[in-house]
Protein backbone atom coordinates (compact mmCIF):
# COMPACT_ATOMS: atom_id res chain seq x y z
CA UNK A 1 0.00 0.00 0.00
CA UNK A 2 1.44 3.31 -1.06
CA UNK A 3 1.69 5.97 1.59
CA UNK A 4 -0.53 6.04 4.61
CA UNK A 5 -3.95 6.12 2.94
CA UNK A 6 -6.90 5.86 5.31
CA UNK A 7 -10.30 4.59 4.28
CA UNK A 8 -13.38 6.48 5.44
CA UNK A 9 -14.76 5.10 8.71
CA UNK A 10 -17.42 2.44 8.48
CA UNK A 11 -20.30 2.85 10.90
CA UNK A 12 -21.68 -0.54 11.84
CA UNK A 13 -25.32 -0.42 12.91
CA UNK A 14 -27.44 -2.47 15.26
CA UNK A 15 -24.86 -3.11 17.96
CA UNK A 16 -24.02 -6.58 16.63
CA UNK A 17 -20.52 -7.42 15.46
CA UNK A 18 -18.97 -10.88 15.21
CA UNK A 19 -15.21 -11.42 15.14
CA UNK A 20 -13.65 -14.70 14.05
CA UNK A 21 -10.50 -16.18 12.64
CA UNK A 22 -8.42 -19.28 12.39
CA UNK A 23 -5.31 -20.96 11.07
CA UNK A 24 -4.39 -23.50 8.43
CA UNK A 25 -1.25 -25.44 7.50
CA UNK A 26 -1.76 -26.69 3.93
CA UNK A 27 -3.16 -25.62 0.57
CA UNK A 28 -6.97 -25.35 0.79
CA UNK A 29 -6.98 -25.95 4.57
CA UNK A 30 -10.12 -24.43 6.08
CA UNK A 31 -8.99 -21.52 8.25
CA UNK A 32 -12.45 -20.26 9.17
CA UNK A 33 -16.10 -21.12 8.61
CA UNK A 34 -18.56 -18.61 9.97
CA UNK A 35 -21.67 -19.46 11.90
CA UNK A 36 -24.93 -18.15 10.39
CA UNK A 37 -24.14 -14.57 9.35
CA UNK A 38 -27.29 -13.94 7.32
CA UNK A 39 -27.97 -10.96 9.63
CA UNK A 40 -24.76 -9.22 8.43
CA UNK A 41 -24.10 -7.37 5.18
CA UNK A 42 -20.51 -6.21 5.81
CA UNK A 43 -17.62 -8.66 6.07
CA UNK A 44 -13.97 -7.61 6.53
CA UNK A 45 -11.39 -10.33 5.86
CA UNK A 46 -7.67 -10.06 6.60
CA UNK A 47 -5.06 -12.54 5.39
CA UNK A 48 -2.43 -12.33 8.14
CA UNK A 49 0.43 -14.57 6.99
CA UNK A 50 -0.44 -15.94 3.52
CA UNK A 51 -3.08 -15.23 0.90
CA UNK A 52 -6.44 -16.92 1.28
CA UNK A 53 -9.52 -17.76 -0.78
CA UNK A 54 -13.03 -16.73 0.27
CA UNK A 55 -16.10 -18.85 -0.44
CA UNK A 56 -19.73 -17.97 0.28
CA UNK A 57 -22.97 -19.90 0.54
CA UNK A 58 -26.50 -18.60 0.31
CA UNK A 59 -28.15 -21.79 1.56
CA UNK A 60 -25.57 -23.08 4.04
CA UNK A 61 -24.73 -26.10 1.88
CA UNK A 62 -23.46 -25.15 -1.59
CA UNK A 63 -20.19 -23.17 -1.51
CA UNK A 64 -19.32 -20.81 -4.35
CA UNK A 65 -16.26 -18.68 -4.97
CA UNK A 66 -17.72 -16.71 -7.87
CA UNK A 67 -19.09 -14.17 -8.11
CA UNK A 68 -17.38 -12.99 -4.96
CA UNK A 69 -16.69 -9.26 -5.29
CA UNK A 70 -13.99 -8.35 -2.79
CA UNK A 71 -12.54 -4.87 -2.58
CA UNK A 72 -9.45 -3.67 -0.72
CA UNK A 73 -10.27 -1.41 2.21
CA UNK A 74 -7.71 1.19 1.11
CA UNK A 75 -8.88 1.90 -2.45
CA UNK A 76 -11.77 1.84 -4.89
CA UNK A 77 -13.61 -1.47 -5.41
CA UNK A 78 -11.81 -3.76 -7.85
CA UNK A 79 -11.83 -7.42 -8.63
CA UNK A 80 -8.83 -9.23 -7.20
CA UNK A 81 -6.63 -10.99 -9.75
CA UNK A 82 -8.29 -14.16 -8.56
CA UNK A 83 -11.84 -12.98 -7.77
CA UNK A 84 -12.06 -14.73 -4.42
CA UNK A 85 -8.49 -14.11 -3.23
CA UNK A 86 -7.55 -11.96 -0.25
CA UNK A 87 -3.91 -10.94 -0.58
CA UNK A 88 -1.48 -11.10 2.32
CA UNK A 89 -1.32 -8.30 4.89
CA UNK A 90 -4.37 -6.48 3.52
CA UNK A 91 -7.96 -6.20 4.63
CA UNK A 92 -10.58 -6.84 1.97
CA UNK A 93 -14.28 -6.08 2.19
CA UNK A 94 -17.13 -8.30 1.04
CA UNK A 95 -20.59 -6.75 1.04
CA UNK A 96 -23.73 -8.84 0.80
CA UNK A 97 -26.02 -11.22 2.65
CA UNK A 98 -24.75 -14.79 2.92
CA UNK A 99 -25.66 -17.75 5.11
CA UNK A 100 -21.98 -18.54 5.79
CA UNK A 101 -18.50 -17.48 4.71
CA UNK A 102 -15.50 -19.79 4.54
CA UNK A 103 -11.82 -18.87 4.28
CA UNK A 104 -9.28 -21.35 2.88
CA UNK A 105 -5.48 -21.12 2.86
CA UNK A 106 -4.11 -20.39 -0.61
CA UNK A 107 -1.01 -22.41 -1.38
CA UNK A 108 1.17 -24.63 0.77
CA UNK A 109 3.48 -22.50 2.80
CA UNK A 110 3.36 -23.51 6.40
CA UNK A 111 1.01 -22.08 8.97
CA UNK A 112 -1.39 -19.38 7.85
CA UNK A 113 -3.91 -17.22 9.69
CA UNK A 114 -6.90 -15.01 8.94
CA UNK A 115 -9.15 -12.59 10.81
CA UNK A 116 -12.78 -11.93 9.92
CA UNK A 117 -15.31 -9.34 11.09
CA UNK A 118 -19.05 -9.53 10.33
CA UNK A 119 -21.40 -6.61 10.92
CA UNK A 120 -24.25 -4.49 9.59
CA UNK A 121 -23.32 -1.40 7.63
Amino acid sequence: MAGNVKAPPVKLQGGRVLLGGGTGAADNAVQYTSPDVSWANYHAIEAVTTACDVYVTLDGTNWNAKPCFLSPIHSDPVLAADENEVTIAEIWILRGKFANIRVLQKGAGGSSACRVLHGVE
